[in-house]
């Protein structure tokens, strides 16, 4: 057993340090205030021991916690809870887990011997600046505390989404540079290990050098709704400018795996209405299972994803696609079954004006 797993073993769980949370569901995830910010009923524990506030995002491992708790570090739960640097002896050589998703070095695992309390404490900092590429950190930080200025305003107005900027901005989700604005993408242990810079000029988009996109995701919380997984910053924000839901953005239609590692209660595909999309949505379902679609046939001809509904007018659309979704199963014998998906793909998509007017229940009626 690996030195984390080990010191696991060691640390009671959440729920026995917080009482107030309740069991949820029948896998055994916990809800409950969170005790970082207070948020009512918005802090989720989950069955592997991994933790999740919706509204504040904090996250983390059991490890995690713990450090947060007991206001201390790894080494610092290490001692705390009995453990000596002479049981690291015969440890195999490689990568260790230190806690929050934190690589630890050879030396931690001591091959030759075990390290000294200097030795492991120099270490595990060593591997946290490595993967918490501080750069990225205080980058966003100076950008999120900056305003917008006319660029940055003109870029989200013709977008549809200048007054999301404050709650953006109240959230620490967005920041301003000259020329650019700053989305922050962060692991599941809630660190930041990239950045995506979006030319207000309209030029497009890139991640920061070094960008961790394949791991990174960002969060937008909801106070209420489903978890709409988008593939974009901005399909993600003129999600919640339609309706009340929390976004999950993965940044591209290539980087679906990332989805296993994020905790989800009622995951909505939301992709785009292209190749790409589809094909991101089939491999979706095959980590979500049970997840449901949106049905791109309530949408008018022509519109491509999130932010282009928002932007003609179709609101209301979106809150339509989202609430009707249709949830699909994968056959255990069978492998994922698509024909409900494809029969949701309408090849002539009636006009949503017409689909508000209607007074029949649009997802009994598909």
């Amino acid at each position: 057993m690996d030195l984390v797993s080990e010191l696991k073993t060691h640390l009671p769980p959440i729920c026995d340090i917080l009482p107030d949370l309740k069991r949820k569901t029948a896998s055994g995830e916990y809800g409950g205030p969170c005790p970082k910010c207070g948020g009512r009923d918005r802090f989720v524990v989950f069955k592997d021991g991994g933790f999740l506030c919706r509204k504040c995002k904090w996250r983390g491992d059991v490890i995690g916690f713990h450090k947060w708790h007991e206001k201390t570090d790894f080494k610092g739960l290490l001692l705390k809870n009995g453990f000596t640097y002479g049981h690291l002896e015969g440890q195999k050589k490689g990568k260790k887990d230190v806690g929050d998703g934190l690589p630890a070095s050879e030396k931690d695992v001591g091959q030759h011997g075990p390290a000294s309390e200097n030795e492991l404490a120099t270490n595990v900092a060593t591997s946290q600046k490595k993967v918490e590429q501080p750069q990225f950190s205080s980058r966003f930080e100076s950008a999120a505390s900056r305003e917008p200025d006319t660029g940055h305003t003109e870029y989200l107005k013709k977008r549809g989404l200048e007054k999301m900027v404050p709650y953006l901005q109240d959230k620490g989700l967005i920041g301003f540079e000259k020329g650019h604005l700053l989305f922050s993408m962060c692991d599941r242990s809630g660190q930041v290990v990239g950045l995506q810079e979006i030319a207000t000029d309209g030029s497009g988009k890139t991640f920061a050098k070094g960008s961790n996109a394949s791991d990174g995701s960002m969060l937008i919380p909801g106070e209420d709704g489903p978890d709409v997984i988008v593939e974009s910053v901005m399909d993600g924000i003129s999600t919640l400018e339609a309706m009340e839901c929390k976004s999950v953005i993965i940044f591209g239609s290539t980087l679906t795996a990332k989805l296993s590692d994020i905790p989800m209660d009622d995951p909505v595909l939301f992709f785009d209405n292209d190749d790409a999309g589809k094909k991101a949505m089939k491999e979706a379902l095959k980590i979500l299972n049970g997840a449901r679609v949106v049905d791109w046939g309530l949408s008018s001809n022509g519109h491509k994803d999130i932010n282009d509904l928002l932007v003609a007018g179709h609101q209301e659309v979106i809150g339509r696609m989202i609430e009707t979704a249709k949830r699909v199963e994968s056959d255990q014998k069978e492998g994922l079954q698509f024909v409900n998906v494809a029969d949701l793909l309408l090849k002539e998509p009636p006009d949503p004006d017409q689909i508000l007017k209607d007074t029949f229940d649009v997802g009994d009626k598909l």
